[in-house]
């Protein structure tokens, strides 16, 4: 796995809506009382920093108004991996 690095928020979009249910509030709690979620996963796609791994982790810092959150840039194989 290569070094996570920090990038804004509004640069990183999702291939579907962001989740708000259980698994996401819990990560809002879990992050309030001082913990730091594992690094989502991303590539680069038309411009933008896509999720591959890390929904739930993205719309947590979301909810929080964070403005970055830490990330893996995955490399694409062939066509596409989305």
């Amino acid at each position: 796995m290569t070094n996570p690095i920090r990038l804004a928020l509004d640069e990183i979009r999702l291939t579907e809506g962001p989740p708000l249910n259980k698994r996401t509030l819990d990560l809002v709690a879990f992050m309030q009382s001082g913990g730091e979620p594992e690094p989502i996963a991303v590539v680069w796609i038309n411009s933008f920093w896509r999720v591959v791994d890390g929904r739930h982790r993205w719309a947590a810092h979301q909810l929080l108004e964070r403005a970055d959150i830490n990330a893996v840039v995955l490399s694409l194989v062939g066509e596409s991996c989305i």
